[in-house]
């Protein structure tokens, strides 16, 4: 079966119920039975479940309000592909890398990079994409 990976900032977990929308949409992909769903989002590095699903997180790096969004990319994205990997992901199993928000914009092209036949979508719906308008720096 295919893997449908899933990267957002926004997923519930056993301390909040923020991202709730993100839990829905997931359990509507599992009942398709098309694809093995993963989700992925930044974290301390231990996985979770909530609702039956099971949450990889990996480190990120970000300054604050996100100034200088790609300053750490490339450190962001290896600590991505290793959680994958960690997870008993092949890359060429991947069908479709999904990333919800601005913050996510780097991690399915990484796939991409490794599995060209992979569907990369780009899900963005914040008003303040970067934050910009959030956080300790927002006036400067």
């Amino acid at each position: 079966m295919k893997t449908y990976l899933y990267v957002t900032p926004f997923f519930p977990s056993p301390g909040s119920w923020r991202g709730a929308y993100c839990l829905d949409f997931i359990k509507a992909v599992v009942r398709t039975g098309r694809y093995r769903v993963e989700v992925f989002r930044e974290g301390d590095g231990r996985d979770y479940e909530v609702g039956g699903v099971v949450v990889h997180t990996f480190r990120a790096r970000h300054l604050p309000s996100n100034v200088f969004p790609t300053l750490f990319a490339r450190r962001n994205v290896r600590s991505f592909l290793d959680a994958v990997s960690r997870a008993g992901i092949d890359l060429k199993d991947v069908a479709v890398c999904h990333g919800n928000t601005a913050f996510t914009i780097g991690y399915p092209p990484a796939v991409k990079a490794f599995n060209s036949h992979c569907l990369t979508i780009f899900h963005h719906h914040d008003l303040a994409s970067f934050g910009l308008n959030n956080g300790r720096l927002r006036h400067f």
